[in-house]
């Protein structure tokens, strides 16, 4: 299992550049999101130390990037309109 743990740091470094940078917010966080539960399954951390990032990975993967976001800058703002 310790082996692994360089490749995770590898993967979760990346992802967390990812999220930094505004590039596929949503698709990264929900991986990130995945790959912290991972962690936990594997018992590479203790649970105190990895659930709020968990939990926030899966709150950015809802809601969405921000409007100064790479995503925001690529594919233009989006807005909700909702019926009156």
């Amino acid at each position: 299992m310790f082996a692994l743990l360089p490749w995770l740091a590898l993967i979760l470094d990346l992802l967390a550049l990812s999220l930094a940078a505004g590039f596929a917010t949503r698709s990264i966080a929900a991986v990130a999101a995945l790959a912290g539960i991972a962690v936990q399954l594997a018992g590479a951390c203790p649970q105190t130390e990895f659930l709020p990032q968990i939990l926030d990975a899966v709150a950015l993967a809802l809601i969405g990037p921000g409007a100064f976001s790479g995503d925001a800058r690529l594919f233009g703002r989006s807005t909700i309109h909702l019926p009156r």
